[in-house]
């Protein structure tokens, strides 16, 4: 355990770390790019000085060359930021008529449109100026022959992406935004571009052609739609087939991991690429088929499973694991993930905020500071119990880092995951196993019936395993809210806890309790500042209208009756209001007509307001009216408040009608849900 945590084995740890801090500073304190310029050239002046002083006075003074040297590494952890991420690039859209497409890649099929990830480029009088990313959305059924590689030249309007989600939702303009992506542009019809080029990517058109030849051959192998969706999210990671419902029991049986391509399917195939060049070529040639052989196949699998943060760090870490044996250097494998890290911060530093890669990183990084520790706990002889034991120790050290994070963005912690794992893992891994034979020898013509129904059976038996955890009434701890401050404090407590395990003595003691007890404080403090909160959320809903009173942990959601009949969609808001702001009990009422408005008194409904309270109009249902009759109704100062169940054009004729009477208005079509708190 000690060799693990030397740091003199582990270079990168400090290399990442003042990367991090300089991404993060960046991000948060926004300093100019000059201002990042100037700290190098002061730290580089500062390091310069000591080449005159004396060997005693260096040493002296040594703390200095230190500050200098973090503060330099820091500055390129800032610069990479300014100068790689998505959201500091400039993506300012102009006046220009014309603007130009490139399609990045195929398309994402809906029922009524393809999405398409494109450049966006203005055009100049000589040249051409690109602008941002963007998402073309082309009608399926006028519109089909768009393919990746087109240039296309459109004059349709680009369209900013505005956040606009409802508390708790997916929040897609930040996602988008760490993309680089900025904007959307619609087309309708074949009229509305024009095709100037085609230019051909080989590597994406063989990846995207695989990826249909394997999604073909395990649709036309596997005879139900659930084997099939589950099957194509373990082997390539594509989930458009995906079951919602089961997705669901795998999430709350906390084995989603083996759905979503990581680490554990990429490790699975390196298994596998070594066991046949060593059978092929021989141990002694295996470290130059490494290079040759085993790398190239890792990348292309990583890219054909669409390259998340996960697979790509296990390829990097296999990659320099490979070099260093090539090179027949010794590897750490923390100074590993932690040098992969330092590679995906530069490539994109926006990979930070990255959820799969906070969990990815975690979970590996428990295991290689846990595992040994927990192995040691218990000595094991025979074969099996030992192999047993080791998947245990695995499993229980991957949750420890990874708890507080699955804590704070999930709000629910699985208490049989070891269980669930346990079959689910191994499982699994014989399922990939099974897949990969079935598309290779489908590909080959040999004859694949065996093969599918083994599959069948196998993933019909882990979906009823899933299923049946899931169904355990105690299996799950639901509504476990922390927030920021209590999940930094929950890694204190376990670093604190390691160190106390390692070693035993009066000061680990004393921190691990008063960190202990400041995260109680903390904690406690946050929970209370949560349920003394009073709210009046309207939903942004299409074609809904949902009002959402809360009183600290209790709210009141008031609906229409098809959003309340639709249990699936209703329940959907539940949890995403509940997780946004800490609620645990609903209580459901319908609308007492229908369509209608209202007029609401904030501090009457959740007393004092932050901002002087002003009663707020709300227009819902699609009513024939004009604004001119509801003058008599409400006062001029009021807020009118359109929800998403009117029509747009009614919306945008209602919104004029505002504006001549000089009245607030605020459409949740355009602008998003409105909330008022205490």
């Amino acid at each position: 355990m000690q060799e693990v945590l030397n740091y003199k084995k582990i270079p990168f740890f400090r290399i990442t770390a003042a990367v991090l801090i300089g991404i993060l500073t960046d991000e948060f304190i926004t300093l100019s790019l000059l201002s990042w310029l100037a700290i190098i050239c002061s730290s580089i002046l500062i390091l310069s000085t000591f080449y005159f002083f004396t060997p005693a006075i260096s040493w002296r003074i040594g703390y200095i060359k230190g500050i200098a040297i973090v503060l330099l590494v820091c500055s390129f952890g800032g610069i990479c930021n300014q100068l790689r991420s998505p959201k500091n690039r400039n993506h300012t859209k102009d006046n220009h008529q014309y603007h130009l497409l490139l399609i990045n890649e195929e398309a994402k099929y809906s029922k009524t449109n393809n999405r398409y990830e494109v450049n966006i480029y203005s055009i100049e009088k000589r040249y051409f100026r690109f602008i941002s990313k963007g998402y073309l959305y082309a009608s399926n059924t006028n519109c089909k022959n768009i393919e990746q590689g087109d240039l296309l030249i459109t004059n349709n309007k680009v369209n900013e992406i505005v956040e606009k989600n409802n508390p708790g939702a997916y929040n897609f303009a930040r996602q988008s935004s760490l993309k680089g992506i900025f904007y959307t542009i619609n087309i309708n019809d074949t009229l509305e571009y024009g095709l100037l080029n085609h230019k051909k990517n080989r590597l994406k058109i063989f990846i995207e052609k695989s990826r249909e030849k394997i999604i073909d051959i395990l649709k036309t192998s596997l005879n139900n739609d659930k084997t099939t969706g589950l099957a194509e999210a373990m082997l390539i990671g594509f989930r458009d087939d995906l079951d919602k419902e089961l997705l669901s029991s795998y999430i709350n049986t906390g084995v989603v991991h083996i759905i979503a391509i990581s680490g554990m399917h990429l490790g699975l195939i390196f298994l596998i690429i070594n066991f046949f060049t060593k059978i092929l070529i021989g141990k002694k040639r295996i470290s130059i088929a490494g290079i040759l052989i085993t790398i190239p196949i890792l990348w292309l699998f990583s890219l054909l499973t669409g390259g998340s943060a996960s697979v790509i760090r296990s390829a990097i870490m296999l990659t320099i694991i490979l070099i260093s044996t090539f090179l027949k250097k010794s590897s750490n494998g923390l100074n590993t993930l932690l040098a992969s890290a330092f590679i995906l911060f530069v490539e994109n530093p926006c990979i930070v905020y990255d959820l799969g890669f906070q969990l990815s990183y975690a979970a590996v990084l428990s295991i290689l500071i846990f595992d040994p520790m927990i192995k040691k706990l218990l000595y094991v002889k025979n074969f099996i119990l030992k192999k047993g034991w080791e998947m245990i120790s695995i499993t229980l050290a991957a949750q420890i880092l990874t708890t507080p994070m699955s804590i704070f963005y999930f709000h629910q912690f699985p208490i049989l995951f070891l269980f669930t794992n346990l079959v689910a893992i191994p499982l699994s891994s014989i399922i990939l196993l099974t897949e990969i034979t079935l598309c290779v020898f489908g590909q080959a013509g040999i004859p694949i019936s065996l093969i599918a129904k083994t599959v069948n059976t196998l993933i019909n038996f882990l979906n009823e395993y899933i299923h049946r955890m899931e169904k355990i009434p105690f299996g799950m701890i639901k509504h476990i809210y922390i927030g920021p401050s209590s999940m930094v404090l929950m890694y204190c407590v376990i670093f604190t806890a390691y160190m106390l395990c390692k070693k035993y003595n009066a000061i680990n003691l004393r921190c691990f309790c008063w960190l202990f007890f400041l995260f109680s404080i903390i904690h406690l403090a946050e929970t209370l500042i949560h349920y003394q909160k009073n709210r009046i959320i309207v939903l942004d809903i299409r074609n809904h209208s949902c009002i959402i009173v809360q009183h600290g942990m209790e709210a009141l959601i008031l609906g229409d009756d098809p959003l309340l009949q639709n249990k699936v969609q209703l329940d959907e808001i539940k949890e995403q209001i509940g997780y946004a702001y800490w609620i645990k009990k609903f209580g459901v009422k319908k609308f007492p007509q229908y369509p209608f408005a209202i007029r609401l008194q904030p501090n009457h409904l959740i007393g004092p307001t932050k901002t002087p309270p002003i009663p707020i109009a709300i227009l819902s249902g699609n009513p024939t009216l004009q604004i001119n009759n509801l003058t008599q109704l409400f006062n001029d100062n009021d807020i009118l408040i359109i929800d998403h169940s009117n029509k747009v054009w009614k919306i945008r004729q209602w919104e004029k009608e505002a504006d001549k009477l000089l009245l607030p208005f605020n459409s949740l079509a355009e602008n998003g849900p409105y909330i008022v708190e205490n």
